[in-house]
């Protein structure tokens, strides 16, 4: 079992130190350093119990205030290689008031995992992300004996993994009764996940969530018959048969697409041209958004891809929009016969309402300005949450958008989630994939107690929650609009039926 503690500012922090000494001129390397270079090796190569001691000497031999980072240090990676009473003993020994904020967090998060792996009684806790809903659809689940969280703890997916697990135990601590959670590392192969799901069967998990991978689901899946309940944190491809007790989860791009097709239609808008990335995630994004927008009885009048980083977007932007000429009008009443170019305009062909532009912003600061000198002034425009990093961009003014609660709405419960997670880096630099833990772990709670039903909508924090009749739980989602600096919430919201 491997559990993961934000080793890359562990790392960073040490090697910063390490570096501060070397290049003092003629300067001695503190007694530490060699200890900490060995412990930044171990974490490197995955030996966690070896670096949790050389930590431990780097305290043993520093001062002030390194003795306390040491120490938490030490405790982070022992909670890593699974050795929780070494942990909890290590946080004994941190000096009272020697950590800041940030510290103060990283202790009560290696404290709460920590303790939460002992043996108890309590019961499930219900989620309060939703009212209780109609007579279940689903058959109510077993508590069991504690719950699974799979992630790649490891490897190049480790950012997102610990995200999603800051924001899982958020939720689990909101709640004194949680049920034990215990971390598992799912690693970077389908042969690590299945080793790490057939180990939290062995220690007695009642629910799996995770893991995370597209191709690790696929792979529990392939199983057939599973033992307990699993939320997977991602989506099998459509044409996987997907087995019983297996549920699905995760931030799909396409909930956008389809959210931002409902909007606009909702909006008297049914005919789009859409200017999309080249890549297998604008591919997934188009399809999911020319899908949706033909059954509300829309469609894509025309389309185009560019690469990703493509500068000059004007032979594209052209093709969209298909600029005709357009007499002028002179005195209000007829247009003046066409003789020469100044009595003329041009004008995008009328054939469409709007626009769909899935890009990021740094793309859309570039696609934007050349829509509008081709024309598109007045055309509403839509992108997808990659767009918005949570404040507002005067560059982008017009441009809709449709995002989760946790990311829109500034007053609301989900603006409580994050003032009491603001200590958490997940929560300032990856707020949806904490919201996606939060989520996960509070819908658990809601299928393990049955208060849960096939096509209800559950209000949470990365949407509105909806079942499907396959175990898929797909979201619906909020629109705003770039306005004065800022963002304004649109005056209709999706709601995939």
């Amino acid at each position: 079992m491997n559990i993961d503690l934000r080793p890359r500012r562990l790392l960073l922090l040490a090697g910063t130190l390490l570096l501060a000494f070397s290049t003092a001129i003629h300067a001695e390397p503190p007694p530490y350093a060699a200890h900490v270079d060995s412990a930044r090796k171990a974490s490197y190569d995955g030996h966690y119990a070896e670096a949790s001691r050389a930590f431990e000497e780097a305290a043993k031999t520093s001062s002030a205030p390194f003795t306390a980072e040491f120490l938490l240090s030490a405790a982070e990676a022992a909670l890593k290689s699974g050795d929780f009473a070494r942990a909890e003993l290590l946080c004994t020994q941190i000096p009272s008031g020697s950590l800041d904020t940030t510290q103060m967090a990283r202790l009560n998060a290696v404290r709460a995992i920590a303790q939460s792996t002992a043996p108890t009684d309590a019961t499930p806790a219900t989620a309060p992300i939703a009212a209780p809903t109609p007579a279940p659809a689903l058959p109510s689940l077993p508590a069991g004996n504690g719950l699974a969280l799979i992630l790649p703890l490891t490897g190049a997916l480790a950012p997102t993994a610990e995200a999603v697990r800051d924001g899982f135990m958020a939720a689990a601590l909101k709640n004194s009764n949680h049920l034990p959670v215990r971390l598992y590392d799912s690693g970077n192969s389908n042969e690590s996940a299945l080793a790490a799901y057939q180990q939290a069967l062995r220690e007695g998990a009642s629910f799996v969530v995770g893991p995370l991978r597209k191709e690790s689901i696929a792979a529990i899946a392939a199983l057939g018959q599973i033992q307990v309940p699993v939320l997977a944190l991602n989506y099998l491809d459509e044409a996987t048969r997907v087995p019983s007790n297996f549920f699905q989860f995760g931030l799909a791009p396409e909930d956008e697409a389809r959210a931002a097709a409902e909007h606009a239609v909702a909006q008297g808008k049914k005919f789009a041209v859409a200017l999309v990335p080249q890549t297998e995630w604008g591919d997934r994004v188009f399809a999911a958004f020319e899908k949706r927008l033909r059954e509300l009885g829309g469609g894509v009048r025309r389309s185009a891809r560019y690469k990703v980083g493509t500068v000059d977007f004007s032979k594209s932007i052209q093709g969209l929009m298909k600029l005709e000429p357009v007499p002028v009008r002179n005195d209000g009443v007829a247009p003046p016969p066409v003789t020469n170019k100044k009595a003329v305009e041009l004008r995008p062909r009328g054939d469409f309402d709007f626009i769909f532009m899935p890009a990021r912003a740094s793309d859309a600061h570039m696609i934007w300005p050349q829509f509008r000198f081709y024309r598109g002034t007045g055309l509403s425009i839509y992108a997808t949450s990659m767009i918005y990093s949570g404040s507002g961009d005067s560059e982008l003014s017009s441009v809709s958008f449709c995002d989760m609660p946790m990311m829109l709405q500034a007053d609301s419960t989900w603006a409580g989630v994050r003032a009491d997670a603001a200590d958490l880096p997940a929560i300032k630099t990856q707020p949806r994939l904490f919201a996606l833990g939060y989520d996960a772990y509070n819908l658990v709670g809601l299928m393990q107690s049955g208060k849960i039903q096939t096509g209800a909508v559950i209000p949470a924090a990365s949407g509105g929650l909806v079942m499907r009749s396959n175990g898929a739980i797909n979201r619906t989602l909020n629109c705003a609009q770039f306005r004065d600096g800022g963002i304004r919430a649109s005056d209709a919201s999706s709601s995939a039926q």
